[in-house]
């Protein structure tokens, strides 16, 4: 390599380093991305009254409704910045060890959740969170639904709450010594087994390209265990991400993970 071509080569690396500061410290310094997405961020589910799962979208016609036996419960999507509430905090720690506690320890990190819970409380750690919300009047004491789903926990208007699901994302650089692009990097997204296949994974996945392309990010990454069949099958054919260029196996190493991405802008 040349005089010249090195010279070129520090002025990029220079010009791409103050983009991506310059962008990070923008998308960090915004109090909620989410603003003005109201379509997205409020929604109702049906709920089989007897089992108290959740099924698809109330407003999706191919739901199986048997009438009498399905109501609509209302969802909210609100977006959090660290530290999250404790009651909400607990939640998706439980959440999160529901989901996942079996995959962990069968992986080479181990579970670990001292370290899970220190990553949530991350100064950079942004949230989404998914409750369920039904009005105070509305609950029947004594219900054998309600006794079946996690502990609900108070929120605004009178409400009564519990987490469906959750995102956990910061805003960084693709490479912290040598960085190229600016990344929403996904950490974790967890779904509770009874709002799963209603289409709340795409919809928060969806939120997040949203939230990426609007403030200047530009790609979505995530980690995935190989392990986790559904979900990589979900991220790559459903959501059309690809094998990040950073990934282990992209250097012939056989880890037990891949890191999967998506562009957002050119």
């Amino acid at each position: 390599m040349g005089k010249k071509t090195r010279r070129s080569a520090k002025t990029q690396a220079k010009a791409n380093r103050q983009r991506v500061e310059g962008s990070l410290k923008a998308a960090n310094a915004l109090d909620n991305p989410i603003e003005g997405l109201d379509s997205f961020l409020s929604f109702d589910l049906l709920a089989d009254t007897k089992s108290g799962s959740l099924g698809r979208d109330a407003d999706n016609s191919d739901a199986n409704a048997t009438a009498g036996s399905v109501q609509s419960r209302h969802a909210k999507i609100r977006s959090y910045r660290s530290p999250l509430p404790n009651e909400i905090q607990m939640e998706c720690m439980s959440l999160f060890e529901q989901n996942m506690g079996d995959m962990y320890k069968a992986s080479s990190w181990g579970l670990d959740l001292k370290k899970k819970e220190e990553e949530l409380r991350h100064k950079r750690a942004r949230f989404l969170i998914v409750t369920e919300e039904e009005d105070d009047c509305k609950e029947e004491k004594g219900s054998d639904s309600e006794a079946e789903v996690s502990p609900a926990s108070s929120h605004e208007g009178g409400q009564k709450t519990r987490v469906l699901a959750f995102c956990h994302f910061r805003f960084v650089p693709d490479d912290d010594e040598r960085p190229k692009e600016e990344v929403l990097y996904l950490f974790e997204i967890q779904v509770h087994a009874s709002a799963q296949r209603c289409g709340m994974g795409r919809r928060l996945m969806s939120l997040m390209e949203i939230v990426a392309l609007r403030i200047g990010m530009r790609k979505v990454m995530l980690t995935v265990f190989k392990s986790n069949k559904s979900a990589m099958g979900f991220y790559l054919e459903k959501m059309k991400y690809v094998v990040d260029d950073s990934s282990p196996s992209k250097f012939g190493e056989d880890a037990d993970y891949e890191i999967l991405s998506k562009k957002t802008q050119k």
